[in-house]
């Protein structure tokens, strides 16, 4: 031990064991040094030892070591202790809840001669905490207690925290119910920040509570610039989040989503879902990267990219999903808990389905739009679809696939939604004997319109729209085909299909007009192609009206027998005010129109 003041002549010698260093009293001034401990003394001239500047301690090696501090000299010191390094100060005061709280002696370390109840020692940091301070590792070594200890502390002080550089690696799931506490963790971006999963058991399966009396406002979860490996051929869900009780309104209980997920190797490890989310309301799920087992086609060993479930208000926006069954699956079981989810600007390629809905009852969507889908099976599928704007997605066919009545959207029970300016096609796909650009089928008061059904495989069979079940009161207007190759720009099953169908400027049709059953006399006129029409009677037939016509609505028939005579009556209102027996012949017509008063007339004749 050296003492400075010695040189000059003044204080004392070389004080040579740690009792002299303890006992001796300098004189004012005077600073002395035991390095075996790593002490800095003051002295004033009558205090045995001196006394710690400003209470500080220049450092200690562990844990252990901080906790035998003298804490009536000592208020302040510097851990060295690897990965655990930083500065604590003593705080008095009841801290036992605190010490109980953090198991892994991260924020508060309990003094070894003072009971918790009196003080402990306390980290000083700023901003969020670290995992590596709880004791976990990024040198390849099971993680899985620090983890959780860091996880435990995040949420029951509510505080944010961060990963670090590097893989940290768990052997097990973390699962936590962390009630009304907030859980927020960071990274310090997805290539730099990773969390290793070792087991089939999953990665995060968090459970949060909501307040059953519709007050609660919190952010539950906010994941994001992180990664999420699986070191598993099948590593469970790598993020489950379910809020419990569900609720039906009056809560933002928001999550936000902002991570990559995927095997650690994408040729033999995979997750067997992505992000799942069950009874959240508020929440975003933006600019994600999921991704399955490097499968070459479908059905893939990954089922959910996301997995929304009774989920309201949320936004699906910019993901990118590849090698899944589904890129987004939302469903839900109970009214109004599943409406108002935007699923905007994402891409799902190489997938069974790009976005997939299979609930039991009426689900609302926000908006679905921008998408860029390329699927194996449907592009866009979903029952009991409402209320919707489907709009402005590229959807193809992808080009392994030679899945049978494959369908850019098909929606099953749906109603009121309007399907506008989507792009589908099937581009270098094989040939099958049927594909559906969109397939509606029991669906009522759609709105089908400007979408373009191009490029497409040569062979087979394409339908640009086709409407079967008891589709009804749905408008069909202006769709465009690749001539050549699509069969027909619009299609029907019109066995059971509803009349009040309406159809204007699709192209191309299979037929100029549509023919009326034979020997019918009351045609129907439902179910309106392009307004033309022709007959087809091998007998003599007196058509007296015109069945399933819309007002205002205009046919024209084109003469196609000599077997036709059109029977006026007072709501079927005839030129001249007589039947007419129609000749048979080419450029031959009869025009009608339904006027206000419910009255069919005659507008014009091509004879």
């Amino acid at each position: 031990m050296r003492v400075a003041r010695r040189l000059a002549g003044i204080g004392a010698d070389d004080l040579t064991t740690t009792a002299a260093f303890d006992a001796y009293v300098g004189p004012s001034r005077e600073v002395t040094v035991d390095p075996a401990r790593g002490l800095i003394k003051l002295h004033d001239g009558s205090t045995a030892g001196g006394i710690f500047p400003t209470g500080l301690q220049s450092s200690v090696v562990s844990r252990a070591a901080l906790a035998a501090l003298d804490t009536t000299q000592v208020k302040v010191t510097y851990l060295k202790e690897a990965g655990r390094e930083g500065a604590f100060i003593w705080v008095t005061g009841d801290k036992s809840a605190q010490i109980t709280a953090d198991t892994a002696q991260g924020l508060f370390v309990k003094a070894t001669a003072i009971a918790a109840t009196s003080g402990a020692w306390q980290r000083v940091y700023t901003g969020p905490i670290s995992p590596l301070w709880f004791g976990a590792t990024i040198d390849g070594v099971n993680s899985a207690t620090a983890f959780g200890a860091f996880i435990d502390a995040m949420t029951f002080f509510g505080i944010a925290g961060e990963l670090p550089a590097g893989i940290i690696d768990i052997n097990g799931a973390v699962t936590r119910n962390i009630g009304a506490k907030p859980f927020v963790l960071r990274g310090l971006g997805r290539d730099i920040s990773k969390l290793r999963f070792n087991s089939g058991s999953g990665g995060f399966d968090i459970t949060a509570t909501s307040d059953a009396a519709h007050t609660q406002i919190q952010r539950c979860i906010e994941a994001t610039d992180f990664m999420l490996l699986t070191s598993q051929a099948g590593g469970g869900e790598a993020f489950k989040l379910t809020i419990s009780p569900t609720i039906a309104s009056s809560v933002t209980n928001g999550f936000r989503f902002d991570i990559a997920v995927r095997g650690d190797n994408v040729a033999a490890d995979y997750w067997n879902s992505g992000i799942h989310v069950f009874g959240g309301w508020n929440g975003d799920i933006v600019g994600c990267d999921i991704k399955g087992l490097d499968d070459a086609t479908y059905p893939f060993d990954m089922e959910d990219g996301i997995f929304l479930e009774q989920c309201n208000d949320c936004r699906v926006n910019g993901n990118r999903v590849y090698h899944a069954n589904k890129g987004v699956h939302h469903k839900t079981t109970v009214v109004s808990y599943g409406d108002g989810t935007t699923i905007n600007d994402n891409r799902f390629v190489g997938v069974g389905y790009g976005i997939y809905g299979d609930s039991t009852v009426a689900i609302v969507e926000e908006d679905i739009s921008g998408n860029h889908i390329n699927a194996y099976v449907s592009g866009i599928n979903m029952t009991n679809l409402s209320s919707t704007p489907v709009t402005k997605n590229l959807i193809y066919k992808t080009n392994l696939s030679s899945q049978l009545d494959w369908s850019g959207i098909g929606v099953a029970n749906g109603s009121f939604n309007s399907y506008v300016e989507n792009q589908i096609g099937t581009p270098g796909a094989p040939a099958v004997a049927s594909n559906f650009g969109i397939i509606l089928s029991n669906c009522n008061d759609e709105i089908v319109g400007f979408n373009s059904f191009v490029p497409l495989t040569a062979g087979g069979t394409f339908y640009g729209v086709f409407l079967s079940g008891t589709s009804d009161r749905c408008s069909v207007f202006k769709n465009k085909g690749h001539t050549g190759v699509i069969t027909n720009i619009v299609g029907s099953n019109p066995t059971s299909l509803g009349k009040a169908n309406t159809f204007d400027d699709n192209k191309p049709l299979a037929a100029a007009a549509t023919a009326f059953a034979a020997n019918d006399a009351t045609p129907s006129v439902g179910n309106d192609l392009n307004g033309q029409w022709k007959t087809a009677n091998s007998s003599a037939t007196s058509i007296t009206t015109l069945d399933d016509m819309a007002l205002g609505q205009i046919v024209r028939i084109q003469i196609n027998d000599t077997n036709t005579t059109f029977v006026y009556s007072a709501n079927f209102a005839l030129r001249g005010g007589v039947n007419v027996t129609a000749p048979a012949g080419a450029g031959f017509f009869i025009e009608f129109m339904k006027t206000a008063s419910g009255v069919i007339s005659e507008i014009g004749r091509g004879f």
